[in-house]
């Protein structure tokens, strides 16, 4: 069978295709252009399905959730600024869907850290930064975070944080959204509170998975751990999964 490149992702597809099988990108409207240029393959798309996401940076690792693993957040990159790209993080990617457990098809919580590499677009880069318990693996696209990944030692990831901002829970939210979006899909949900050496932290916490933000939705009042969201227009910056 004849194959060629495909254009977004630059994996092998058949020469009659005409919707990619590893990106699910169409391909009638860029067929031509690209059989006239070559398509580099040491690199994901950088085509954007929605508008450019702007992040707060270094500030915005700091203002971790989760008590304990929020302190290791800060230390995955100083830049977790995200576009809502198509670039595929594992090598085969069945969907985008964030569940408690897994991403976009692949189960990481309780799972070895090498074997959930193994998956990884050989596109992407990965750097350790170590902590006294274990150490963050940052999953990078060029200067990109797209995930961190909390391991214990030896290998095994205790929790996730995702800053792709294709990647989407079931309920179809993602960094991006606002706390409003998450009201109107979840109209009981309530802004439950942590604390860490940098002070108060704020998430949203529905069907055990985390949305952190950077603001307060809520009012935290002294002893008072959990409260209806009242701002509605804060983005969301990462998605926390923690398994069941």
């Amino acid at each position: 069978m004849n194959t060629k490149q495909c254009p977004y992702c630059g994996e092998e597809i058949a020469e009659a295709a005409r919707k990619c099988k590893h990106c699910g990108e169409w391909l009638n409207e860029v067929t031509a252009k690209a059989q006239e240029q070559p398509i580099e393959t040491s690199a994901p798309s950088m085509k954007k399905t929605r508008p450019i996401i702007l992040w707060i940076g270094a500030a915005l690792l700091a203002f971790v959730g989760g008590m304990v693993a929020a302190h290791f957040i800060g230390k995955g990159d100083g830049k977790m600024t995200t576009t809502k790209t198509l670039s595929s993080i594992w090598k085969t990617m069945p969907n985008n869907i964030i569940t408690s457990t897994s991403i976009a098809g692949v189960e990481v919580i309780g799972k070895s850290i090498s074997e959930v590499k193994s998956k990884l677009n050989p596109a992407l880069t990965c750097e350790d930064i170590g902590y006294e318990d274990g150490y963050a693996t940052v999953i990078k696209k060029g200067e990109t975070s797209l995930l961190n990944l909390i391991v214990d030692y030896p290998e095994t990831i205790r929790y996730a944080y995702i800053f792709d901002t294709f990647l989407e829970t079931q309920g179809g939210l993602h960094v991006g959204s606002t706390t409003g979006d998450i009201l109107k899909k979840y109209p009981n949900a309530t802004v439950s509170y942590g604390e860490n050496e940098e002070g108060i932290v704020e998430y949203i916490k529905i069907n055990k998975i985390r949305y952190y933000y950077d603001g307060q939705a809520g009012k935290y009042s002294g002893g008072e751990y959990e409260s209806k969201i009242i701002n509605k227009d804060i983005k969301i910056n990462f998605i926390g999964i923690y398994g069941d």
